[in-house]
């Protein structure tokens, strides 16, 4: 016969039923010598009563075994929970992630932020003084060697304001290409064909220009020439001086590759007014 564990209100159930089963057998005997009928009643009680015992038993072994799974399944699932804690408090441990650490970090990163902003207002002013330096070279450029980089001197000549509105590393790439431009205009000779304003009037000349430093023009029958330099508020002056027509005629000729290279003699003297 198996062992069972009752539960408390089981065992009551059982004993109750066992106290009837044992009324009903003395039941039995004392009737024993009272008519059949009557003993025939007695006889049904009782097995009615042994019924019930049985069926009580299979009830509670039932009751035992479910409370039996159910408490295997509780016990993993504490277990289960308590491991999922102690994960938790390694990593939190681990990680310094805890309230006076957090406030710590938010200090520091207040702090870095008002630094590196007073490092970007710094760098804003730098980036201004820049521009407005610049934009000072805009006169200095052939107008016909402007059209690459017009949209960067637009930039930097334009209202305070208006390049306050644009982000700083856009501001400071600008610059960042406007004088690699003016670097590489400044390092090579140009060759141009461009309406030059001289003191007898405006006239369609062929220039060379070597770099930003001095520019010669030349008209086409040879008769006339100019010495050029620039100057930052008036752009370039262009003054007479028609013996190096021949001269000038001959380096645009070099300088395009029309004839072998040759040494040809231009000054480089800025002219006197």
């Amino acid at each position: 016969m198996n062992n069972f564990r009752l539960m408390p209100i089981d065992f009551l159930k059982i004993l109750a039923i066992a106290c009837l089963v044992c009324l009903a057998v003395t039941d039995v005997a004392v009737s024993a010598d009272k008519p059949a009928d009557s003993g025939t009643k007695s006889s049904e009680t009782l097995e009615t009563l042994v019924q019930q015992w049985t069926d009580l038993r299979l009830q509670t072994a039932e009751e035992e075994q479910a409370w039996r799974e159910n408490r295997h399944l509780l016990v993993n699932e504490l277990a289960l929970v308590r491991t999922e804690n102690e994960q938790l408090l390694a990593l939190i441990e681990e990680s310094g992630v805890t309230e006076s650490s957090l406030l710590e970090d938010r200090a520091y990163l207040l702090e870095r932020k008002e630094e590196l902003k007073k490092a970007v207002d710094k760098i804003g002013k730098h980036v201004t003084d820049f521009e407005d330096r610049l934009g000072k070279w805009y006169s200095r450029i052939p107008v016909s060697l402007r059209s690459e980089i017009e949209p960067l001197f637009k930039q930097v000549t334009a209202q305070p304001n208006v390049r306050q509105n644009r982000s700083l590393p856009a501001r400071v790439q600008t610059v960042l290409s406007l004088y690699s431009k003016i670097e590489e205009i400044q390092g090579k000779t140009h060759v141009t064909v461009e309406m030059i304003e001289t003191p007898e009037g405006r006239v369609e000349m062929k220039v060379l220009y070597l770099g930003l430093a001095k520019g010669f023009a030349v008209t086409g029958d040879n008769k006339r020439a100019y010495e050029g330099y620039p100057s930052a508020d008036k752009g370039w002056t262009w003054l007479s001086n028609p013996e190096l027509a021949q001269n000038i005629n001959r380096a645009i000729s070099v300088n395009e590759r029309q004839v072998p290279p040759e040494l040809v003699e231009l000054p480089l003297n800025l002219p006197k007014q």
